[in-house]
């Protein structure tokens, strides 16, 4: 960053200053003697927080002792660009037959558009097929939002899982025009125990179980109850 000054008495103080969204930075001034007095040049290693639109200062104060004559602050506008940047993994834990979201969180300036994310399915020894956000198949839909920090929030929806997708790796690019990146969606099948359909699990079972243990105990105490009554036995 540069910033230029006329000279002047008292000598002129200048500095240089990024503000982001998140945070203002105040950088070190290395004074230039190939570009002539007056002339400052400002080393900026952007960051992630420094991602999106930023104001970029120079300010340039005279004092006499300690008091402020003289003050100028130029303020320009740019824009530190940045591609995806991994935050966590994508896993979920699916059921046949059920719907199934899957959310990826991640930084970018600037946001990717629907065309600029791509849902690859990698069949076992088949060629694999990609889609376009805004061009999918019926069953597969993706929506995103924005959320504080620079921080988007993908959803991966899948309407009905079906059995095949047992068998397909699944991978997710995102580009916002700057750079790329390549999540995996783990898709954990293993985890989740298939019960057929009209299965309760051996429920039925258990609750019989129980209704019969209750009646033979109803049947003990009655009985019971029944002999201590009854006489115990008939006069001559």
């Amino acid at each position: 960053i540069e910033c230029q000054t006329t000279d002047g008495y008292p000598k002129p103080i200048t500095r240089a200053s990024v503000k982001s969204s998140l945070q203002t930075r105040y950088l070190d001034a290395e004074e230039s003697s190939t570009t002539g007095p007056g002339t400052y040049h400002y080393k900026f290693k952007p960051t992630l927080d420094d991602g999106g639109r930023i104001d970029v200062s120079c300010v340039t104060q005279q004092y006499i002792g300690s008091k402020l004559i003289n003050a100028k602050n130029d303020v320009r506008e740019s824009v530190v660009n940045f591609p995806p940047q991994p935050k966590q993994p994508m896993e979920a834990y699916p059921e046949v037959g059920k719907p199934l979201t899957v959310h990826l969180l991640f930084r970018a300036y600037p946001k990717p558009t629907m065309s600029q994310i791509q849902w690859t399915f990698t069949p076992a020894n088949e060629k694999e097929i990609t889609y376009n956000g805004d061009n999918l198949p019926d069953n597969f839909r993706i929506e995103t939002s924005s959320l504080d920090d620079g921080f988007y929030d993908i959803s991966f929806i899948i309407r009905n899982v079906t059995e095949d997708l047992k068998y397909k790796g699944q991978r997710i690019r995102v580009n916002n025009g700057v750079g790329s990146e390549d999540y995996y969606m783990d898709l954990d099948f293993d985890s989740v125990e298939d019960v057929p359909a009209g299965d309760d699990g051996g429920m039925t079972t258990v609750i019989a179980a129980v209704i019969g243990g209750v009646a033979v105990l109803i049947a003990g105490i009655l009985a019971f109850l029944f002999r201590k009554k009854a006489p115990c036995c008939a006069e001559p």
